[in-house]
């Protein structure tokens, strides 16, 4: 059949090709013979002979003759293209519905205008000539296509996975039959190949693909110290007996590694519904009891990422540090370079070992030996605990015989005070960030203080221009802390940096000269952080100010200078006043467009709004021209850190902030009220999923 219409084709294209010829020859002897006629009757003319008129007259007919005949080859060869489209278009339209996989030819502006049986089974109906594309398959666009060549694109219709070939009908600028054009620029033809097979295969051998787990019971010294000896292997196969049970549906291995570490390699397919359950084997841990007088907790780290078991082993390793980092009690997954974060509902248990401490000392004092100046900076908008600590580490590096300044830009009411009196006293150089950066050099150290987030500091570019970097921090670590960090000593137990800071002097080996105003400064970053050491406090913490009062801190003195004055008091006040409670203890304020001295007003407001009944978290808004900053509050029954963190901040389980640029109140509001639906539902979803399966046991 191919044959026969190819060769109907080739002599309609034969005869079509011999008339315009035809044409063309005539046209050409019609135009000669009268031309020469007329030149033989404007001679006889000119001569005054009748033979002029003659010729003259006879080139009339002629010309009459050739009009006819012209037009009569114009009308067969219309014929003949006629003939030729319409054969053409049948042949297409008939390769087009027999064509196996789903076509369709639009226009460029959308519009369907072709398509065959298998495209009209993908799209589930039979009236989509003229439709929009988008309408027909929803979710595909041919904007943006290419005007040339091809493209591919993927799109889902009625539960199938197609790659879409877009082919464009101009090619090389020459136009497609008008028929099809529709007055369109242009046609694309749409190839639909069904990829849901392949598809489904390529996910199944990327699920048993294997996942490496570490689990560490990273409160096992405490552990083991409060549980009677004979009490203390049931514990530990209590906790093992918890995972492999958490675990066995997957089939993957467990490894008991050392005495409170774990291994365990699984399937990725498993993945989902760890995640799904909010890696509740931390809660399952938590409740383990079998004579140990305080709950044992787990810190996880999963490696997903990686082309063999050894880098999916280091991946979970660097999360599980990220873990222990933040607190312990939780579970750090790595997957697509980005972080998830589960658990991390308790409080950091404090550390009774000072080891780590001790050896941060030392390693600090050597950095500063081999450097010649030591710059110390905080985050932006100081507050005492960030002053303070960068004291302290400005006085040890004075110790070590080199010249120390702190960095300083803009400050609140909060931390003036002690300002004036340390520049008063001249002890601590303070500079400004375009100060340090002109004079800082490779061969100078760089301490950051109360912040692990290159995007927090007060001046980034100082991170660069500084040879040597350490960082001192108490905040639940984050997933963009600094990596390339020479020293860190990040302990989520302390309850502020300044506690961290005064161990690191106690363990200096050089003498510290610490005068009664620089330690009352990184006092009160105790005091403030403590809220009056009523919270985050353990016996380090006590044992830290009790060495600072040692070194002439007063501790009335520090509270004279933190009292409020009575516009502060009052402002707070009115805060409170116009705070609203909404369902599940979330109480919300807000201060005053141009408030003086905002971000204090609103950390204090949001302090106080925990003393009413009924009250589980508090967050409060403070508005500003750039934006807007938050300072959330909990009683420890909402972990407000993994909330502010859905919001690119942090901090602690009882107290987080976080700080959304360039949007209004109203705004801010809505997208903190979002955060904490979303995790409220996380939870809800996890309990639930615990419950069911608590009820299937229970039915077998």
């Amino acid at each position: 059949m191919a044959p026969r219409r190819l060769s109907q084709r080739q002599e309609m294209l034969r005869q079509l090709t011999r008339r315009l010829l035809h044409s063309e020859l005539a046209d050409l002897y019609a135009g000669l013979l009268c031309l020469a006629l007329a030149a033989l009757g404007a001679f006889a003319g000119f001569s005054g002979r009748p033979l002029g008129f003659l010729l003259a007259a006879a080139a009339v007919p002629v010309a009459v003759t050739h009009l006819l005949l012209r037009v009569r080859i114009r009308r067969n060869a219309e014929g003949v293209l006629g003939d030729f489209r319409d054969a053409l278009d049948a042949t297409f339209r008939k390769v087009l519905t027999d064509y196996p996989r789903p076509v369709a030819l639009v226009r460029d502006d959308g519009a369907v205008l072709l398509a065959n049986e298998a495209f009209l089974a993908l799209a589930g109906r039979r009236d989509v000539l003229g439709r929009p594309i988008g309408e027909v398959v929803p979710g595909f666009s041919v904007a943006g296509l290419a005007v040339a060549g091809t493209e591919v694109r993927r799109v889902e219709a009625q539960g199938r996975r197609y790659d879409v070939v877009a082919s464009s009908s101009t090619r090389r600028g020459r136009p497609v039959p008008q028929v099809l054009m529709g007055g369109a620029a242009r046609v694309l033809t749409l190839y639909f190949e069904d990829v849901t097979a392949y598809e489904e295969r390529i996910e199944t051998l990327e699920g048993k693909r294997e996942a490496t787990a570490l689990l560490l019971i990273d409160n096992y010294e405490d552990l083991v110290r409060e549980t009677p000896e004979e009490r203390r292997p049931a514990v530990l196969a209590s906790i093992e007996r918890a995972l492999k049970d958490w675990s066995g549906f997957t089939g993957g291995m467990v490894t008991h590694l050392e005495k409170d570490r774990f291994l365990l390699v699984f399937e990725i397919r498993f993945l989902k519904a760890f995640e799904s359950r909010r890696f509740d084997l931390l809660d399952r841990v938590r409740e383990i009891r079998d004579g140990n007088r305080i709950p044992p907790t787990l810190s996880i780290g999963v490696g997903v990422d990686g082309s063999t078991p050894g880098e999916r082993l280091e991946h979970a390793q660097n999360c599980l540090d990220i873990a222990l980092g933040r607190g312990g009690d939780q579970a750090v997954l790595f997957r697509d370079d980005a972080f998830s974060f589960y658990g991390g509902t308790s409080q950091a248990a404090e550390k009774h070992s000072r080891v780590r401490s001790r050896v941060v000392s030392h390693a600090l004092e050597d950095m500063f030996r081999e450097s010649d100046r030591v710059f110390v900076m905080g985050h932006r908008n100081p507050d005492p605990d960030s002053l303070g600590a960068a004291i302290g580490i400005a006085r040890l590096a004075a110790a070590c015989g080199k010249e120390a300044a702190v960095l300083l830009g803009p400050y609140g009411d909060e931390i003036l005070p002690f300002v004036e009196l340390l520049a008063k006293r001249g002890r601590v150089v303070f500079v400004r960030p375009e100060q340090a950066i002109v004079s800082a050099s490779k061969e100078d150290a760089l301490v950051v203080v109360d912040t692990m987030r290159p995007g927090q500091v007060l001046e980034p570019r100082m991170i660069q221009e500084t040879g040597r970097l350490a960082v001192v921090d108490h905040h639940r670590k984050s997933a963009d802390f600094f990596k390339d960090a020479a020293l860190a000593l990040l302990e989520p137990y302390a309850s502020s940096t300044c506690e961290l800071v005064t161990e690191l002097l106690s363990y200096s080996h050089a003498e510290i000269d610490l005068s009664p105003e620089e330690a009352d400064a990184i006092f009160a970053g105790m005091l403030i952080d403590t809220k009056n050491f009523t919270t985050r406090t353990g016996i380090r913490t006590f044992e830290a100010a009790a060495y600072l009062r040692k070194k002439g801190a007063d501790p009335d003195s520090v509270r004279r200078i933190l009292a409020d004055d009575l516009d502060t008091f009052l402002a707070v006040a009115d805060v409170v006043r116009a705070a609203t409670l909404r369902e599940g203890g979330f109480a919300f304020a807000g201060v005053r467009a141009g408030q003086k001295n905002a971000g204090l007003i609103a950390a204090k407001a949001a302090d106080q709004l925990l003393n009413i009944a009924g009250v589980n978290a508090s967050f409060v808004l403070a508005p500003d021209a750039d934006g807007v900053s938050v300072s959330a509050r909990s009683n420890g029954g909402v972990n407000v850190q993994v909330i502010m963190e859905r919001l690119g901040g942090g901090g602690h389980l009882t107290q987080a902030g976080s700080r959304l640029q360039g949007l209004r109140a109203e705004e801010a509001e809505a997208r903190v009220l979002d955060a904490i639906h979303r995790e409220t539902e996380h939870a809800v979803k996890a309990k639930e999923a615990e419950q069911g399966k608590g009820n299937g046991g229970n039915g077998r």
